[in-house]
């Protein structure tokens, strides 16, 4: 599978060269965003370190220097034509993208809007991995997300692909009921809309 890689090349929805626009129209979001993770796996993310470098700015709308993976999920949930979160009014607009960059958000909008699971629920291809764990980069006790890619019921091992994994969008497996896992969530308009 390959597609552009240049995350400034254009603003027309992403798809997969080798998937057929009738069968990409039938996938869902996170069938779409795993695809998309794909393509850009093992791309070298931070070509400055600590969390900076030309993808980085991407994913975050110009900022940098902290962590990025959930900016990274919700850029390829834009890229992919997947649901836009909820924007908030109290950023003077209703911007959709800044607020929502935020895992801990994510997390608890999920809570909120009903698609929360457990850490000991076993997961399935397309749900949110929420885990209590940073990056050596990023100071303090912090949250990370990945997508989960697949499920091994036998082995209770869990598949994860997400950003800000040593440098990389990057594969990774955790076991469920790994004491970092603080649960799981799904991908719909409203899991990264904030309510207060």
């Amino acid at each position: 599978m390959s597609a552009p890689l240049d995350p400034f090349a254009s603003a027309a929805p992403w798809r997969p060269r080798d998937v057929p626009p009738a069968l990409w129209a039938e996938l869902a979001a996170p069938e779409r965003l795993a695809l998309w993770l794909e393509a850009h796996e093992q791309c070298k993310l931070e070509t400055e370190g600590a969390n900076r470098g030309p993808w980085v700015r991407f994913f975050m709308r110009g900022d940098e220097g902290q962590a990025y993976c959930a900016a990274a999920l919700l850029r390829g949930i834009e890229a992919t034509g997947g649901p836009r979160p909820l924007g908030d009014p109290r950023f003077g607009r209703w911007d959709w993208y800044y607020p929502n960059r935020s895992v801990a958000r994510w997390e608890a909008s999920a809570k909120r809007g009903g698609t929360w699971a457990g850490p000991a629920c076993p997961p399935t291809r397309g749900d949110l991995c929420f885990r209590t764990t940073r990056g050596q980069s990023d100071k303090g006790k912090g949250r990370h997300v990945d997508l989960v890619v697949g499920y091994d019921e036998g082995e209770r091992v869990i598949h994860l692909m997400g950003a800000n994994v040593s440098n990389r969008i990057k594969r990774r497996s955790v076991r469920l009921g790994d004491p970092t896992i603080s649960g799981f969530g799904k991908i719909v308009p409203h899991v990264v809309a904030l309510r207060s």
